[in-house]
C-alpha cells in the first residue's frame, strides 16, 4: 500500500484510501477485501491535449516506476526512482515510492509538484518532481539517497523500454504481420565534446551490456523516431505514438558509465530495455547523495543534434554469400550536400568492413550509407560509422553491436 497526502494552504493532509471512492465492477471481491486494499499510487490528470478534456499527465504505480506523457502521446517508457543490481550477478533490488506528498496547485498554476519517500532493503531516500505538462511535458527531479549499506551497482536516472522488432535487425521477425513493434527504437546521447551519438536497440539471443559512453553525457535518452503509422500498422498500440524521453543531467552526476542493458524478450508485453548512469565509485552505508535532472516526454524531444541524424538503419545478408552481412544508414540532409563531397568512416571491432558506398536515394531523396561485413570468426562486433565533411562529423555517430545468430 502506498500513503496519499495532499498539501495545500491550510497544511497537509493525509488523503484516507475509501472504497466508495471506486468502482469495483465485477470483480469477485467481498466488501471487507475491498475496504482493506489501500493506494498503489496514483496519476495526475490535466487538459493539455484540448481544452475542457482531462487526460492524464503521468502515472506513479509500482515500486519506483513511472510514466509520463507529452501532448498527443501515449504511454510507453517508464522512469523510476533508482536503479539497484540491474544486470548483476546478485539480482536486482527494487526500491518503492511508499509515501507521496501533493501540492494542490493553484488556480492559473501550470505545473505540479510532488514530494515522494522512497524505501527500500538497500537505500532510502527523498525525491522532489515538478512536473510542467506540454507538448515537450518537462519533469523536474532532484533526489537526495541514503544508503543502508554499500552500494555498487547503482543507476541514476534510469528509463525503461520494450523492444521487440524492426528493419535493423539482422534477423527478422517472421510470421508478424507488423514491419516494427518496439516502444522506442534507439538510444541518443550527446558527449561532453559535443558528439552526437545513436546506437539503435536490439532484442538479443541473451542478456547483453553495452557501455557506450564513460563521461557524463550532456543528454541522453530513448527515442522514438519514427512517427508514421504505416511503420507499425498496429492499429490498437499506436507505437507511433509512444513517448521519447530525454534526461539532462544537473547537480551531483558522479564519473562513472553510461549503461544500456538489453533483455531477451519473445514478446512485446515485458519491458526488456533499461538505460541509466552508474557511479564508478562505490556508494558507503550512511552516506549522502545529492542529485539533480531534467526529464523530457514529448512526440519530439527538445535536445535536436546540431548534425544530420540517423533516420533509418536496415540490415541483412548478402544474396548469394550469406557469411556477409549489409548494413543500410539513411540520413535526410536539410540542404542538397552532394553525397561525393561526404566522407564516410566505418569500422568494426572485429571482421572486416568492405565495399563502403554514399549514395542518394533517388526515390526519398535520403542519402544513403551501405557497407559490408564479413565477421570472420568473431561472434560479436561493435560496428561504428560517420560521414564527414572538410574532416569534420556532419552525421551522428552510428553505434551497433552485431552479434551472430
Amino acid at each position: 500500500q502506498v500513503k496519499l497526502n495532499v498539501i495545500d494552504t491550510s497544511g497537509v493532509h493525509a488523503r484516507p484510501y475509501s472504497a466508495e471512492a471506486f468502482d469495483f465492477v465485477d470483480l469477485p471481491l467481498t466488501r471487507e477485501i475491498e475496504k482493506s486494499l489501500g493506494f498503489s499510487g496514483f496519476r495526475a490528470m490535466t487538459p493539455f491535449n484540448q481544452a475542457g478534456k482531462f487526460d492524464e499527465l503521468i502515472s506513479f504505480r509500482g515500486a519506483s516506476f513511472f510514466r509520463a506523457l507529452g501532448a498527443q502521446n501515449v504511454y510507453g517508457a517508464s522512469g523510476r526512482g533508482l536503479a539497484i543490481g540491474t544486470a548483476s550477478k546478485d539480482g536486482e533490488e527494487f526500491p518503492y515510492f511508499r509515501e507521496f506528498w501533493i501540492v494542490r496547485p493553484r488556480p492559473g498554476e501550470g505545473s505540479l509538484r510532488v514530494f515522494a519517500l522512497l524505501d527500500g532493503e538497500s537505500v532510502t531516500g527523498a525525491f522532489q518532481f515538478d512536473i510542467e505538462p506540454g507538448p515537450n511535458t518537462r519533469v523536474a527531479v532532484k533526489a537526495s539517497l541514503y544508503p543502508r549499506r554499500e552500494l555498487t551497482h547503482i543507476g541514476i536516472a534510469p528509463l525503461t523500454s520494450m523492444y521487440h522488432f524492426s528493419p535493423h535487425d539482422t534477423v527478422k521477425q517472421r510470421y508478424d504481420f507488423r514491419p516494427a513493434v518496439h516502444d522506442s527504437e534507439g538510444l541518443a546521447f550527446q558527449q561532453q565534446n559535443g558528439e552526437w551519438v545513436w546506437r539503435p536497440l536490439t532484442n538479443p539471443g541473451e542478456l547483453q551490456v553495452s557501455v557506450p559512453a564513460q563521461q557524463v553525457p550532456l543528454g541522453f535518452g530513448l527515442m522514438q523516431r519514427k512517427r508514421h503509422f504505416d511503420e507499425y500498422e498496429d492499429i490498437e498500440a499506436g507505437y507511433e505514438l509512444r513517448p521519447s524521453v530525454w534526461i539532462q543531467p544537473g547537480a551531483g552526476w558522479e564519473t562513472g558509465e553510461l549503461t544500456l542493458v538489453e533483455i531477451p524478450t519473445s514478446n512485446e508485453y515485458n519491458d526488456n530495455i533499461v538505460v541509466f548512469w552508474r557511479p564508478s565509485q562505490k556508494w558507503a552505508e550512511g552516506s549522502e547523495h545529492r542529485l539533480s535532472y531534467t526529464m523530457h516526454w514529448s512526440l519530439r524531444p527538445p535536445a535536436i543534434p546540431d548534425v544530420t541524424a540517423v533516420v533509418d538503419t536496415r540490415s541483412g545478408v548478402l544474396a548469394g554469400d550469406s557469411s556477409k552481412r549489409v548494413f543500410i544508414i539513411d540520413y535526410e540532409f536539410a540542404d542538397d550536400t552532394l553525397p561525393n563531397d561526404l566522407v564516410a568512416s566505418v569500422s568494426a571491432s572485429a571482421g572486416k568492413v568492405s565495399n563502403t558506398v554514399i549514395k542518394r536515394h533517388p526515390t526519398t531523396g535520403l542519402t544513403r550509407l551501405s557497407f559490408q561485413l564479413d565477421p570472420e570468426d568473431a561472434q560479436s562486433s561493435e560496428l561504428r560509422a560517420v560521414l564527414t565533411m572538410g574532416g569534420k562529423p556532419v552525421t551522428e555517430t552510428w553505434l551497433y553491436r552485431w552479434r551472430r545468430p
